[in-house]
């Protein structure tokens, strides 16, 4: 008796000999089950599975496109808006803020321009216009510019007549100004300042009756919005009320009018 051998062939020999049809299906046959025997179908990534009942998502229109330009424009506009904000109340919190005072001793009166601000207020002038009311001339000065640093001041002397004037005009002129009123104005400004501000004043002569009634105080000072607005040459800025009370015939400027 022969002895019989059972000769194992690999599954690829025996597909080699099937036409490429069968051979074709064998193979997808035999890749099914191998996936079903070793892949477990619940641990599969989702880019395996597909889900036939659910819909297809929408392709991107012009209105699409459209609707989303208008959006990040808002988006961005948005944005500066912010950032302009910010940059502004920056600015603005890290400007100068200059002030004016009236003072007065033993030598005579003086301007206290005080700087408030948090910055350094670069090169600071201020200019002086002064008159006796009804004159047709005023009587000017300009002080050099200087900087002011933040939370500090600075000390500017102001004259009632021009000090360069000979001592006998200058004396003559004070005597007149015992019955009359000096007005004028005193402007501010620097080159980091968003604005000049202004303020006009008197002085009433002590034997005036307004120099009588404020002969132991200062004379306050008239904030004024613009140097547009400030009172004309001649005129009596009659602040407080009262102070050009015995100059009726001449010009009278107050701050209600503004001119």
């Amino acid at each position: 008796m022969i002895p019989q051998f059972r000769v194992m062939f690999p599954i690829t020999e025996f597909i080699r000999h099937i036409n490429p049809k069968e051979q074709a299906a064998q193979r997808y046959t035999l890749n099914v089950q191998w996936f079903r025997k070793y892949r477990n179908k619940e641990n599969e990534p989702p880019y395996y599975l597909i889900n036939t009942d659910q819909v297809a998502p929408r392709r991107f229109s012009l209105d699409d496109v459209k609707s989303g330009v208008k959006k990040g424009v808002a988006a961005l506009l948005a944005v500066l808006a912010v950032i302009g904000g910010v940059t502004a109340l920056y600015e603005r919190t890290n400007r100068p803020s200059l002030n004016l005072t009236l003072d007065q001793t033993s030598s005579g009166y003086f301007f206290r321009v005080v700087n408030s601000g948090r910055a350094t207020a670069t090169s600071v002038k201020v200019e002086l216009e002064s008159w006796p009311i009804g004159a047709p001339g005023t009587w000017r000065w300009s002080f050099p510019a200087r900087d002011i640093p933040a939370q500090s001041d600075s000390v500017i002397p102001m004259e009632l007549v021009p000090s360069s004037l000979p001592e006998s005009d200058q004396r003559k002129m004070l005597e007149s100004l015992s019955n009359s009123v000096l007005s004028g104005y005193v402007m501010v400004t620097c080159n980091n300042c968003s604005e000049s501000k202004n303020w006009a004043f008197s002085f009433p002569g002590y034997q005036t009756s307004a120099g009588r009634n404020y002969a132991r105080s200062l004379p306050p000072l008239v904030p004024v919005s613009t140097r547009e607005d400030r009172p004309p040459r001649g005129s009596c800025v009659d602040f407080p009320t009262g102070v050009c009370g015995d100059f009726s015939t001449v010009w009278i400027w107050t701050p209600k009018k503004g001119r």
